[in-house]
Protein backbone atom coordinates (compact mmCIF):
# COMPACT_ATOMS: atom_id res chain seq x y z
CA UNK A 1 0.00 0.00 0.00
CA UNK A 2 1.59 3.30 -0.62
CA UNK A 3 1.67 5.78 1.90
CA UNK A 4 -0.90 8.20 0.41
CA UNK A 5 -3.80 5.65 0.90
CA UNK A 6 -3.98 6.54 4.53
CA UNK A 7 -5.89 8.70 6.17
CA UNK A 8 -5.20 12.20 7.60
CA UNK A 9 -3.37 12.07 10.82
CA UNK A 10 -1.98 8.06 10.94
CA UNK A 11 1.12 7.17 10.83
CA UNK A 12 2.48 4.92 8.62
CA UNK A 13 5.05 1.27 9.74
CA UNK A 14 6.76 -0.20 7.00
CA UNK A 15 7.17 -3.56 7.13
CA UNK A 16 10.97 -4.36 7.31
CA UNK A 17 13.19 -7.37 6.84
CA UNK A 18 12.76 -9.88 9.80
CA UNK A 19 9.43 -8.37 11.28
CA UNK A 20 7.28 -10.53 12.72
CA UNK A 21 3.86 -9.55 14.47
CA UNK A 22 5.09 -9.79 17.98
CA UNK A 23 8.31 -7.76 16.32
CA UNK A 24 5.89 -4.89 15.13
CA UNK A 25 3.36 -5.04 17.85
CA UNK A 26 5.96 -4.43 20.65
CA UNK A 27 8.41 -1.61 18.21
CA UNK A 28 4.41 0.39 18.17
CA UNK A 29 3.32 -0.84 21.47
CA UNK A 30 -0.02 -2.05 20.18
CA UNK A 31 -1.79 -5.06 20.86
CA UNK A 32 -0.48 -7.89 18.65
CA UNK A 33 -3.91 -9.05 17.73
CA UNK A 34 -4.12 -5.46 15.93
CA UNK A 35 -1.48 -6.58 13.33
CA UNK A 36 -2.74 -9.39 11.08
CA UNK A 37 -6.02 -7.67 10.85
CA UNK A 38 -4.17 -4.78 8.77
CA UNK A 39 -2.65 -7.76 6.29
CA UNK A 40 -6.33 -7.55 4.60
CA UNK A 41 -6.70 -10.24 2.43
CA UNK A 42 -3.03 -10.45 2.03
CA UNK A 43 -1.69 -14.22 3.31
CA UNK A 44 0.22 -13.18 6.54
CA UNK A 45 3.47 -15.05 4.27
CA UNK A 46 3.11 -12.68 1.44
CA UNK A 47 4.07 -10.01 3.88
CA UNK A 48 7.39 -8.42 3.05
CA UNK A 49 9.98 -5.48 3.19
CA UNK A 50 8.20 -2.45 2.66
CA UNK A 51 4.64 -2.99 2.77
CA UNK A 52 2.80 0.22 4.40
CA UNK A 53 0.28 -0.17 7.29
CA UNK A 54 -1.82 2.44 8.47
CA UNK A 55 -1.26 3.38 12.44
CA UNK A 56 -4.64 5.02 13.46
CA UNK A 57 -6.37 5.82 16.68
CA UNK A 58 -8.25 2.93 18.39
CA UNK A 59 -11.10 4.74 17.92
CA UNK A 60 -10.68 3.54 13.98
CA UNK A 61 -9.67 0.32 15.29
CA UNK A 62 -5.68 0.87 15.34
CA UNK A 63 -4.25 -0.28 12.48
CA UNK A 64 -5.26 -0.23 8.98
CA UNK A 65 -4.30 -1.67 5.10
CA UNK A 66 -6.32 -1.73 2.30
CA UNK A 67 -4.38 -3.36 -0.31
CA UNK A 68 -5.89 -2.54 -3.80
CA UNK A 69 -8.28 -0.36 -2.69
CA UNK A 70 -8.93 3.41 -0.64
CA UNK A 71 -9.82 4.36 2.37
CA UNK A 72 -12.98 5.76 3.62
CA UNK A 73 -13.85 8.20 6.65
CA UNK A 74 -17.22 7.18 7.97
CA UNK A 75 -20.02 10.21 7.95
CA UNK A 76 -22.97 10.88 9.93
CA UNK A 77 -25.79 9.27 8.19
CA UNK A 78 -23.74 5.99 6.77
CA UNK A 79 -24.89 2.85 6.53
CA UNK A 80 -22.20 0.46 4.50
CA UNK A 81 -25.42 0.18 2.18
CA UNK A 82 -25.35 3.75 1.75
CA UNK A 83 -21.45 4.22 1.20
CA UNK A 84 -21.42 1.02 -1.16
CA UNK A 85 -23.79 2.96 -3.12
CA UNK A 86 -22.24 6.28 -3.34
CA UNK A 87 -18.88 4.79 -3.93
CA UNK A 88 -20.10 2.27 -6.91
CA UNK A 89 -19.19 -0.68 -5.31
CA UNK A 90 -21.25 -3.78 -3.82
CA UNK A 91 -22.44 -4.16 -0.36
CA UNK A 92 -20.83 -7.93 -0.48
CA UNK A 93 -17.56 -6.31 -2.02
CA UNK A 94 -17.30 -3.74 0.90
CA UNK A 95 -17.72 -5.62 3.48
CA UNK A 96 -15.43 -8.71 1.78
CA UNK A 97 -13.08 -5.50 2.09
CA UNK A 98 -13.26 -5.15 5.65
CA UNK A 99 -13.91 -8.23 7.85
CA UNK A 100 -12.98 -6.41 10.84
CA UNK A 101 -15.90 -4.07 10.55
CA UNK A 102 -19.22 -4.52 12.44
CA UNK A 103 -21.91 -3.79 9.91
CA UNK A 104 -24.27 -2.54 12.02
CA UNK A 105 -21.99 -0.52 14.29
CA UNK A 106 -20.25 1.98 12.10
CA UNK A 107 -19.04 5.07 13.86
CA UNK A 108 -18.56 8.76 12.64
CA UNK A 109 -14.74 9.08 11.57
CA UNK A 110 -14.46 4.92 11.55
CA UNK A 111 -12.06 4.28 8.53
CA UNK A 112 -13.16 1.44 6.31
CA UNK A 113 -11.11 0.06 2.83
CA UNK A 114 -12.94 0.50 -0.06
CA UNK A 115 -12.14 -2.15 -2.98
CA UNK A 116 -11.14 -0.68 -5.86
CA UNK A 117 -8.83 2.38 -4.64
CA UNK A 118 -11.92 4.89 -4.36
CA UNK A 119 -10.66 7.40 -1.47
CA UNK A 120 -12.92 10.02 0.06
Amino acid sequence: MESGACPRGAKVYIWRAGDTVDIVAERLSLPAEWIPAAFGRVPPDEIGPGYALCIVGPEAGGVLSCPNGGLYTVRAGDSVASVALSLGVTVFALMDANPYVDPEALAVGQVICVPGGVES
